[in-house]
C-alpha cells in the first residue's frame, strides 16, 4: 500500500497537539517540520544529515518564522559515530550507505541514537516522525 504526502500530512495534523515534542528524523528540506510547527506550542527537532539539504532545511525554518523548530545536521542510527552518506546536491533520496558499501563522492556525517540524543537533551517526544533512505 503507497502511502502519499497527503496521508502524511492527515495523520499529522491529527495525531500533532499542543505542548507536544517532535522529532522529524529525515527532515529533508522541512515541509512536515512547518506542517507539525503550525502551533507555537509544539516543539519540532528536524534532523537531516546531508549539508546541502540541511541548509535548505535552515532556510525554510527562518523564512517561514518558525522558532520552534530545531535544526540538527546529524543521523539518528543505532550507534554514535561517524555514517557514510551519499552525497547528491539536492537529491531527495541521499542515504546512509551500508558497511562496505562504497559510492562515488561519499561523505562522513555524525550520528548517535535517539535515546543518546534525548537524554542529553533531557526531551521525551510524543511523536516520531521517520522518512530516511538507507
Amino acid at each position: 500500500m503507497a502511502v502519499s504526502g497527503a496521508d502524511v500530512a492527515a495523520f499529522l495534523r491529527e495525531h500533532v497537539h499542543e505542548g507536544d515534542v517532535v522529532l522529524d528524523i529525515g527532515a529533508n528540506i522541512g515541509i512536515y517540520s512547518l506542517l507539525m510547527s503550525e502551533s507555537p506550542e509544539v516543539t519540532v527537532h528536524a534532523f537531516e544529515p546531508h549539508p546541502a539539504t540541511f541548509a535548505t532545511l535552515q532556510r525554510m525554518i527562518e523564512k517561514n518564522h518558525r522558532a520552534n523548530v530545531h535544526a540538527w545536521q546529524i543521523a539518528l542510527s543505532d550507534a554514535g559515530g561517524m555514517l557514510s552518506f551519499t552525497n547528491d546536491d539536492f537529491s531527495p533520496v541521499n542515504k546512509a550507505l551500508a558497511e562496505g558499501e562504497k559510492v562515488e563522492n561519499a561523505i562522513q556525517v555524525p550520528c548517535e541514537t535517539g535515546a543518546a540524543f534525548c537524554e542529553r537533551n533531557q526531551l521525551r517526544p510524543d511523536l516520531l516522525k521517520i522518512d530516511t533512505e538507507g
